[in-house]
């Protein structure tokens, strides 16, 4: 957005941010102050990823300003004190949709494996931020299961009933079990599987 900065994702964390430029920004010609005041937000962060949708953590930061240390002290004390100003440890963490399930290395496209990956993804201590009901997690993770095992042995029917049924009971869900970005993320996914394998050996 107007006002805001993309940084590239480092290799060493994979994690795309945006930074509000200095200076602050114009509303209604009057000056505002750097960052989001209490009830205001912002439009317009995007990116692009070959990877599918999945559950991300994402974090928030506020304008405070920086930390000051005092003169002198040692690098054992700078090493006791970076994970406590690390940017994971000084924000808040939500749970949102993202690119989570990586398929850009499946050559060739392993079904199974897609499938795996996103029973691990919804398997994540976050996950329940986004699907509260632990039983409703379990069912999920179990036919993910069951269509991967089905998969293996080469019973691609079986599998696609499966995957049915997941997506039957996810729609089924209301907003308070599951979330429904959620669910539209987990569809992508078994609809990218079903896509694929229609066009592979397996026919339905």
């Amino acid at each position: 957005p107007e006002g805001w900065k993309g940084l590239e994702p480092s290799p060493a964390t994979n994690v795309v941010s945006w930074v509000q430029l200095r200076g602050g920004t114009f509303v209604d010609g009057l000056v505002q102050s750097r960052g989001l005041l209490p009830g205001q937000s912002q439009h317009g962060f995007s990116f692009q990823s070959p990877n599918l949708p999945g559950i991300v953590k994402v974090y928030f930061r506020g304008n405070t300003k920086e930390r000051t240390k005092p003169p002198g002290i040692t690098s054992e004390i700078r090493r006791q004190m970076r994970p406590y100003t690390w940017w994971e440890n000084d924000s808040v963490r939500k749970a949102t949709i993202g690119p989570a399930i990586q398929i850009s290395d499946l050559e060739p496209y392993d079904p199974a494996t897609h499938l795996r990956r996103l029973q691990e993804n919804l398997r994540r201590e976050i996950a329940a931020e986004m699907i509260p009901d632990e039983e409703l997690r379990r069912g999920l993770s179990r036919k993910l299961g069951q269509a991967r095992t089905a998969l293996g042995a080469n019973r691609p029917e079986e599998a696609r009933k499966h995957l049915a049924a997941l997506v039957e009971e996810l729609r089924s869900q209301p907003e308070a079990n599951i979330s429904g970005e959620l669910v539209r993320a987990i569809e992508i996914n078994v609809d990218f599987v079903l896509a694929r394998l229609a066009r592979s050996f397996w026919k339905f």
